[in-house]
């Protein structure tokens, strides 16, 4: 009898270029006691009631209806967040809108508050949110399309704050596997470590109306030349036991632009879902609304508002605020005197627990408002990155009279266009930044959007660069004495003419340090260089990748034309 040992060696070198990376935190409740779940608002079935507020009552001329949102004010909630051995929003609205105010929502394992789908206004006000493992605040917002055009009006997000069990959304691998839908409902999966095969069958109420399947959130595996078969969704059109039955489509990572397009059945009323995955990590997925059609109602009101304000968030570490959206047509976004304080954990090196104190994802979202906020020792600190299908649901942000003080790692201020719309605009006006320490990015980085920056101030910032603009700009005078301290980088917006330019005037640059790019480092069309007075060493200044105009050009004359 001959026995083979097979040894094998699963080495992690520090220094290669795959490695892994594992921080081990300590628990953020006391050893007496234990977590719990939380609190959940949902619909009582998949659905939402969509319809009942349009009936008609004859006598009285009034909906036979009235709806009654629930409200949570004066709670303390305390150690929730972890629900049948996942972890779980310590309080989770999915599909309605309660009204949330003045909670303290503390010690939790995971998000202090989440909200799914709200049918309706958001207010979460005077509420404090402290010591979390999760984000302070979550929200997926997914109002999806009502129109039936083939192209999608958005790109499905790639990640959105959506736990595991969600009473309300339909999982793709739960026991029901036959549904009749009257309106819409959200369906969707998201991976742990099991492969799946999972199947579901839709259909209309009555049998009348033929289905539609459109993707909110798109992020399979890419198992592009592995061996095995690929992750992916398959649609039938018609009942999937019938062996008749042929593909729609199938949908996977393969180069394709199936997951931006709406699916409808034609030949039968009924359609049937079969998902193939892999084990894969969590923050992947897929959310996709199935819906009737033609589509009876309208989802999304224009009017609403999603309402943060006046609220203390405070030692979260996966961020203070993470906002995603899908949809044509998304609420306004309100965000005013908020105090952040040392939100997201600092690992080693520049590795965080998140991107962004605050993080917006989103798309045709037509107002962004944030006043009077103040922002100190958080990682990184605003974040937006928008998306439209046009001019008529571009983002108009508005930034006024905050303070962001010493942020680190990460972009202090970051204002992102999606590749495909150049049209989001961003004002700044009376902001101050101050003792950021950003060690490899720039401090302020606009990529892509229309901003218009007027008398903010920016003090004793350390970065590569101060600001980073990527598009057509004009810029003011700034001042020969700290000339060497102020990097900026231009480029982007090829062959896309715009209405409008962005401006950069009356804003004060004192005591920054930049130490960044050089000029020699990008293709130049436009390039002046000044003498920095510390080092004797010649630093560029601006970099441009096509010729501007300055508002002011006093200053290059009076050194000399350098």
């Amino acid at each position: 009898m001959i026995i083979f040992f097979l040894f094998l060696s699963y080495v992690c070198d520090w220094q290669g270029k795959d490695f892994a990376f594992v921080h081990c935190g300590d628990t953020n409740l006391g050893r007496d006691y234990e977590y719990w779940g939380g609190v959940r608002f949902s619909v009582k079935e998949f659905e939402q009631e969509l319809f009942h507020a349009r009936i008609h009552d004859a006598v009285t001329h009034h909906a036979t209806v009235h709806k009654h949102e629930s409200i949570l004010e004066y709670v303390q909630v305390i150690g929730a967040g972890m629900l049948h051995g996942e972890k779980s929003p310590a309080v989770q609205a999915i599909m309605v809108s309660p009204l949330l105010s003045y909670l303290n929502i503390t010690h939790s394992a995971h998000d202090g508050i989440n909200i799914v789908s709200p049918s309706g206004m958001m207010n979460m006000l005077y509420n404090k949110l402290e010591n979390n493992l999760g984000v302070g605040i979550s929200a997926a917002v997914l109002t999806g399309e009502v129109r039936e055009a083939k192209l999608s009006a958005f790109e499905p997000v790639e990640t959105i704050p959506v736990p595991y069990d969600n009473f309300g959304l339909v999982d793709i691998c739960d026991p029901q596997k036959e549904i009749a839908i009257e309106e819409r409902v959200l369906l969707y999966y998201k991976y742990d470590n099991n492969p799946v095969d999972c199947v579901k069958i839709f259909s209309s109420v009555y049998d009348v109306k033929p289905i539609g399947f459109r993707l909110l959130q798109y992020n399979l595996v890419n198992s592009t030349g592995e061996p095995w078969i690929p992750d992916h969704i398959t649609l039938y059109d018609g009942d999937l036991y019938n062996r008749t039955t042929r593909p729609m489509v199938t949908i996977k990572v393969d180069g394709e632009s199936d997951e931006n397009v709406l699916h409808q059945t034609t030949r039968t009323n009924a359609m049937s879902v079969k998902f193939h995955a892999t084990g894969a990590r969590e923050h992947m997925g897929f959310v996709a609304e199935v819906v009737t059609l033609p589509f009876s109602i309208v989802t999304q009101n224009r009017d609403l508002r999603h309402n943060m304000s006046f609220s203390v968030f405070d030692g979260n570490q996966r961020g203070a605020i993470l906002y995603t959206s899908a949809g044509e047509n998304n609420p306004i976004v309100t965000m005013q005197r908020n105090h952040l304080t040392d939100n997201c954990l600092s690992l080693y090196g520049n590795f965080s627990t998140c991107q962004s104190a605050i993080h917006l994802d989103v798309q045709n979202t037509q107002d962004v408002f944030f006043y009077n906020n103040f922002l100190t020792g958080n990682i990184g600190g605003l974040m937006i990155r928008a998306g439209s299908s046009g001019t008529a649901t571009a983002m108009r942000a508005m930034l006024h009279n905050n303070v962001f003080e010493e942020n680190l790692k990460k972009v202090t201020l970051n204002f992102e266009g999606r590749k495909t719309t150049p049209y989001q605009q961003v004002t700044l006006f009376r902001n101050y930044v101050t003792r950021s320490n950003v060690s490899h990015e720039a401090v302020v980085r606009m990529m892509q959007v229309v901003c218009n920056a007027t008398y903010n101030t920016f003090h004793n910032n350390r970065g590569k660069m101060i600001v980073e603009v990527r598009t057509k700009s004009y810029f003011p005078y700034l001042g020969e004495n700290y000339l060497c301290l102020f990097l900026t980088q231009v480029t982007g917006f090829h062959n896309v003419r715009l209405p409008i330019y962005q401006s950069f005037t009356h804003n004060g640059f004192y005591n920054n340090y930049a130490y960044g790019l050089h000029c020699d480092m990008t293709t130049l069309g436009y390039c002046r260089y000044f003498c920095c007075c510390e080092n004797k060493k010649t630093w560029p200044v601006f970099f441009i990748s096509r010729p501007i105009n300055f508002v002011d050009d006093s200053w290059y004359e009076s050194s000399g034309g350098h």
